[in-house]
């Protein structure tokens, strides 16, 4: 019902456009029994020389050095690369389409799926879409598509992000409808308690809420609902996850006993007292700095797309980025909140070193498809920005992208990734090159598997 509104919205409205719907992966292969030799092996925590990986019934069989097996086992040479786990992407949006708010595009999710798989990430966590539509949602392509979990709508009051970017950027009254399917809209705590219930109901993995302020001065919960609403979430089996954006809004999320910061401070400075905070409530954070340094060049007009971006991006969405308007109209919030942004574009860089410094869990997230930010294709500007603006080794930014959150992901879900290991899903991207030496080498792709099923696709 949900989706018939949208399309009957969208069809009398004609300011919606639909998301080209092509997917980027040909075909996934039949499970298949092989040996990738002699190749270097990140392992999803460190990286080891001369390793043979056996996969077998889409699982990681054996790995060892010179490993053995009979003559009918595909042998792959694997000298001169790097093999690595599928990457996992903690904060996407499967519905969402990445365009300039001056297109609308529905989004579609077999699409961003296939997207993120052809450029090797395996695994995903959506963020925010429609309940019902998510539930309901079932794989009707002829490939295996990444492994995902959801959130359903996301949790904040009347008003609150993202309540004035759908107004901003979609007509009413389809804004209207947009809204409902994104936000559950809470004005107590019975309230919030009924909407976690209808989560549940329909099988999602997480609660999403949001608390920070975007644009500055909009409503956010206080940290009284929030408290609640993490501890009923808590009752009833399900971990809370937050999008924050300054120091206070971490504090208080501590405070609140949050399970994971889907975001990282980004427009504040963050004091050793908040780091030591962090440290001892052991939340993890995932910093998304892609999203906000894309933001920041989208408001200067310098969002430039890079070879594997223009891959992944819907033509007509590439198309209506280089046909800028003359004049973006933004009230003064929205400018003060980007500038706010533009202010600590460093400074979220060092809060990402200090975090690391100090021992906080990091995971790799990308927002994506969103503004200037592209699916999959963020997931290794993220490994990128990372590199290049923190002090933090090769091997433990690949972690924060393979080992560490998939043993979040295991312990929470289930979910047998982010490691080469024996008994694991064979998700698997075999680099050209040493990847130990640069982490931008990540985009050089020679193969990916998901659960050993080798990937098609034209971007490599």
């Amino acid at each position: 019902m949900r989706v018939l509104l949208i399309l009957a919205f969208t069809i009398l409205s004609s300011c919606v456009s639909i998301m080209d719907s092509d997917l980027l992966v040909q075909s996934t292969s039949v499970p298949k029994e092989f040996i990738i030799k002699d190749s270097l092996v990140f392992n999803g925590f460190k990286f080891i020389k001369g390793q043979d990986v056996w996969i077998k019934n889409g699982s990681i069989h054996a790995l060892g050095e010179n490993l053995k097996s009979e003559s009918n086992v595909t042998v792959i040479n694997g000298a001169g690369k790097t093999l690595m786990p599928g990457l996992i992407d903690m904060h996407t949006h499967l519905f969402s389409a990445g365009a300039p708010p001056w297109r609308t595009t529905m989004g579609d999710a077999e699409r961003t799926l296939s997207a993120n798989l052809a450029v090797g990430v395996t695994s995903v966590l959506d963020m925010a879409a429609p309940l019902g539509d998510v539930s309901s949602w079932n794989n009707e392509t002829d490939i295996q598509l990444p492994r995902f979990a959801y959130a359903g709508t996301i949790f904040n009051v009347e008003g609150g992000h993202p309540s004035y970017m759908i107004e901003a950027s979609i007509f009413w009254p389809l804004s209207k409808v947009f809204k409902s399917l994104l936000i559950s809209e809470i004005s107590s705590l019975v309230d919030a308690k009924q909407h976690i219930d209808e989560h549940k109901k329909a099988g999602v993995s997480f609660i999403k809420i949001v608390f920070d302020e975007i644009p500055l001065g909009s409503p956010m919960i206080d940290d009284d609902l929030l408290a609640g609403i993490v501890k009923y979430a808590k009752e009833q089996g399900l971990k809370t996850v937050a999008h924050i954006g300054t120091e206070q809004d971490i504090l208080a999320g501590v405070k609140a006993k949050l399970d994971l910061f889907v975001h990282g401070v980004y427009r504040s400075n963050f004091s050793e007292k908040a780091l030591k905070a962090l440290k001892e409530s052991g939340i993890p954070v995932v910093p998304t700095a892609v999203v906000w340094d894309q933001l920041a060049k989208f408001y200067d007009n310098s969002v430039v797309f890079n070879d594997m971006e223009l891959f992944v991006l819907d033509s007509e969405i590439a198309k209506a980025y280089a046909n800028r308007p003359t004049e973006l109209k933004l009230d003064d919030a929205v400018l003060a909140w980007f500038e706010a942004v533009k202010r600590h574009k460093k400074t979220k860089f060092d809060v990402i070193d200090a975090m690391y410094q100090y021992g906080i869990p990091l995971f790799v997230g990308s927002d994506s498809p969103n503004i200037g930010n592209v699916s999959g294709a963020s997931v290794h500007k993220e490994l990128s920005l990372w590199q290049a603006n923190t002090s933090i080794p090769v091997a433990e930014i690949l972690a924060a992208a393979t080992g560490n959150s998939g043993q979040w992901l295991e312990n929470y879900l289930g979910w047998k990734v982010g490691q080469i290991k024996v008994g694991y899903d064979a998700d698997l991207l075999l680099i050209n090159g040493d990847l130990s030496k640069d982490v931008s080498l990540s985009k050089n792709i020679s193969a990916v598997w998901i659960f050993g099923q080798a990937v098609s696709t034209s971007w490599y």
